[in-house]
């Protein structure tokens, strides 16, 4: 009997790992850019296969510093436009520098940014870029807060639309 319950209580534990889902993953620092740079990859493979539509990628809070940074290194043909929307500075990760990186990109940007509670500073975003004389970069800001800037939602839609006719209607 003791051999018949200990199999069923294996058998039971068994059954629980397996409804379990797996565990998640987490990448060392040093890895993690490589890893980001090769799902954008990743994502712009998919896109061109589903579909000719110019890519665009949108980001926000730190993954929008995050597209900065690779997108002005990467300088890929294949992505056409970026909005950010509020980039974060990045604690704790070396080699982001969001208007440093900004400048390097040739691509037209769209930067929406909440007037009040940003997480980085617009302003010098914006001087840094005309200083460079960047006729690609444009900046939104939306009346309200980092907080709830999703509750401004059509600003920021309205703001996408406008920007993508604007720029991305021509032929490519």
């Amino acid at each position: 009997e003791a051999v018949e319950a200990r199999e069923v209580a294996s058998h039971n534990l068994k059954k629980r790992d397996e409804d379990k889902p797996p565990p998640s993953v987490e990448y060392a620092k040093e890895e993690i850019p490589n890893i980001v740079e090769q799902r954008i990859r990743d994502g712009i493979s998919t896109l061109q296969e589903q579909n000719a539509l110019p890519i665009v990628i949108v980001a926000t809070g730190l993954s929008a510093t995050w597209a900065i940074n690779k997108i002005s290194k990467m300088q890929s043909s294949d992505i056409k436009g970026l909005v950010i929307i509020d980039p974060a500075v990045p604690t704790g990760i070396d080699g982001f520098n969001i208007e440093k990186d900004i400048i390097n990109l040739k691509i037209p940007v769209l930067d929406i940014t909440p007037t009040t509670g940003q997480r980085s500073s617009a302003n010098q975003r914006s001087r840094i870029m005309k200083k460079a004389g960047n006729q690609l970069y444009q900046q939104r800001m939306i009346t309200g807060s980092a907080l709830n800037l999703g509750q401004q939602s059509h600003q920021v839609v309205m703001s996408v639309r406008g920007w993508w006719k604007r720029y991305l209607s021509r032929p490519f």
